[in-house]
């Protein structure tokens, strides 16, 4: 025997697919412009490839400018800049669905974060070569600039 539901269980049950749906829908964060941040670097490189040469590991936190300049739902293209280095890379990020997660990538390699809030990311980055013989951690805990 078929029941026809009662105005409680629909209401219920459209209530809970749109909190569901909301979930899925979130906004995603506006990340454009600059964005500064020490990074926390911790190197083993035995051949000198991104520093001193030697068996000890490498600790430094230089300063950073991560220049977001172009969006598109959600991707971003930028360039990142260490210290007073006039030289800056190309940075191209991602945010997640969740508007949380993200994801990013350069020429060394590849970077996964969060947002902490509305003005705070952290990135961390993760490398190895087994031909190089060298490892590298880093995090950045990223903070909106006023401009």
């Amino acid at each position: 025997m078929r029941t026809v539901p009662t105005f409680s269980a629909t209401a219920a049950l459209v209530l809970g697919i749109g909190l569901s749906l909301s979930a899925f829908g979130q906004d995603r964060p506006d990340l454009l412009g600059e964005w500064t941040g020490t990074v926390r670097f911790m190197a083993f490189d035995p051949t000198g490839a991104y520093g001193d040469q030697g068996t000890e590991p490498q600790y430094r936190e230089p300063q950073t400018t991560l220049t977001l300049i172009e969006e598109n739902d959600g991707r971003y293209l930028g360039t990142m800049r260490f210290g007073d280095a006039e030289e800056a890379f190309p940075k191209i990020l991602i945010v997640a669905s969740d508007g949380s997660r993200l994801f990013a990538a350069d020429l060394a390699g590849t970077s996964s974060g969060w947002m902490i809030d509305e003005n705070h990311f952290e990135l961390c980055h993760t490398q190895s070569n087994l031909e190089q013989d060298h490892m590298i951690v880093s995090c950045i805990d990223f903070e909106r600039s006023n401009n």
